[in-house]
């Protein structure tokens, strides 16, 4: 029974493959049955997670869907439980520890299931990942991995409603956490991210570089204006494990770590250490822009160099 309920869910979601382990699915309202059926099961997702049924919360809203339109669901529901049972932890606990809204004095009212049909009114899109939760375990907090299974994209629902274009952009390249509301608390916790293989992913991480690059080259381009900068992309964040990695390396100041050989020339099969913030974006964004496969390097690893391009970047303080 269960693999015929697996494959009437994989007829009606195709995933998207997004870098070479990440796959994704969404959820649009243009599918007739799932603009009616997915606000239901999110507002009776949040019923049950207010009503603390903890890791039972999405088997509470299932029951609640009608048996012949369950399959729609599958998907959903079973990446959702199978990424809580790998992080000890429901979704809707997750968002009230890490989403980073403090201090709203209204989180305890809210759950992630009302954040997630918030951003379905917006967008008409409920998008998340189907791999395994393992990837999604590179951040700190540990747990915020959890928080990065859904993420946002650039759709508008409703020509009336407005998106700012920036925030569009930032998006779309990003592909931020829909359940991280703010802060700069999470940070990449890995030791190195290497960027996609996939031409399509490619060239979103190359719009992405090359958004912060065109950001830290302006005219009016200050030490305290690229503060402001980083502290933007790392409120927002992204659930792509290359960006991520880029993201929490964007800093003042750059060390070679412990263990690795640096240098100040790029070369295939080393690691170069970058002088700035300029020089450590621009360096990323010409190679991923020249099609070249290129990593942010953070601590010594048994990972093999091999004849990738390597970008050296100071591991954050952990707290």
């Amino acid at each position: 029974m269960r693999l015929v309920r697996v494959a009437l869910s994989l007829a009606v979601l195709l995933p998207v493959r997004a870098d070479d382990w990440q796959t994704m699915e969404c959820m649009t309202y243009v599918d007739h049955d799932l603009r009616e059926l997915v606000p239901q099961f999110l507002k009776n997702a949040s019923l049950c997670a207010s009503a603390k049924q903890g890791m039972g919360t999405v088997m509470c809203a299932e029951k609640q869907i009608a048996q012949d339109k369950r399959a729609l669901f599958s998907p959903l529901i079973e990446t959702i439980e199978a990424w809580e049972q790998y992080f000890l932890l429901d979704l809707n606990s997750a968002f009230l520890r890490y989403s980073d809204a403090r201090p709203k004095v209204d989180l305890g009212q809210r759950t992630a299931y009302d954040r997630l049909l918030n951003i379905w009114d917006v967008t008409g899109q409920l998008c998340f990942y189907t791999n395994e939760p393992d990837l999604a375990d590179r951040i700190h907090p540990q747990k915020a991995g959890l928080l990065t299974l859904f993420y946002q994209t650039d759709n508008v629902r409703h020509h009336g409603q407005f998106v700012n274009q920036d925030t569009r952009e930032t998006r779309r390249n990003l592909r931020s956490p829909s359940l991280k509301t703010g802060g700069q608390h999470w940070s990449f916790d890995g030791r190195v991210a290497c960027s996609a293989g996939l031409q399509a992913e490619r060239e979103r991480q190359v719009n992405a570089l090359r958004e912060m690059v065109q950001r830290t080259t302006e005219e009016t381009y200050t030490e305290v204006k690229g503060r402001r900068f980083g502290f933007h992309y790392k409120t927002h964040f992204s659930t792509d494990i290359f960006i991520q990695a880029v993201i929490t390396g964007w800093g003042e100041k750059y060390s070679c770590a412990r263990g690795l050989d640096c240098s100040y020339v790029m070369e295939r099969g080393s690691v170069y250490l970058p002088a700035n913030t300029n020089s450590y974006l621009r360096q990323l964004y010409f190679l991923l822009e020249k099609g070249y496969n290129v990593c942010v390097i953070f601590r010594d690893t048994t990972y093999q160099l091999n004849d990738k391009y390597y970008v050296a970047a100071t591991a954050p303080i952990l707290v």
